[in-house]
């Protein structure tokens, strides 16, 4: 962008450019082709918004009957099969990184072109998929909702307890404070 803009700065720096020899200026120097950007960010009004819908993870063969003697190896030898849903649910088309998270500390890595409404990523591994996020690195920040744009497979009770924490500091002092003015 800095690039993009010292250009812009050099070849119309005595006349009065518009904003379509500024976007042209981006794409000469970018070199590809940003209409499909610009036609949505500029010229229109959709609002992106992506969430990751669910994820789930399931044995394999959860269909065959297992027999006493693997039962003890189950958690080292199972294959998983694991699906993670996504969903734009605005109009706006952008593509995305998702970073997949397993429970084995692995992290896959995929790339979504958010061209199509939903898509569904499938995996077969000896481990369950513990997360899923969208834009890992917050490069976009057009995203509406941020906060729909991560899911994991277990809950973690910590906040809750923080806010519980906070409540219960907010009425012991106005509990003290009650009782400072009463007496």
């Amino acid at each position: 962008m800095q690039k993009a803009m010292h250009v812009y700065f050099m070849k119309y720096r005595f006349t009065h450019p518009g904003k379509e020899e500024f976007l042209k200026t981006v794409e000469e120097v970018s070199g590809r082709d940003l209409r499909w950007y610009f036609n949505q960010a500029i010229y229109g009004s959709p609002v992106m918004d992506y969430k990751v819908l669910r994820i789930e993870s399931f044995p394999a063969n959860w269909y065959e009957e297992k027999k006493k003697e693997s039962a003890r190896n189950d958690d080292k030898n199972t294959v998983y099969r694991s699906f993670v849903w996504l969903h734009r649910k605005q109009d706006f088309v952008m593509p995305v990184e998702v970073e997949v998270k397993f429970d084995n500390g692995e992290a896959v890595r995929e790339h979504w072109d958010g061209a199509s409404r939903w898509t569904k990523f499938v995996y077969e591994k000896k481990a369950k998929v513990t997360s899923a996020e969208i834009d890992p690195d917050h490069k976009i920040q057009l995203d509406r909702n941020a906060f729909d744009d991560s899911y994991t497979a277990e809950p973690n009770g910590k906040p809750a307890h923080k806010l519980a924490n906070y409540w219960l500091f907010l009425t012991q002092c106005l509990g003290q404070a009650l009782g400072w003015w009463a007496v």
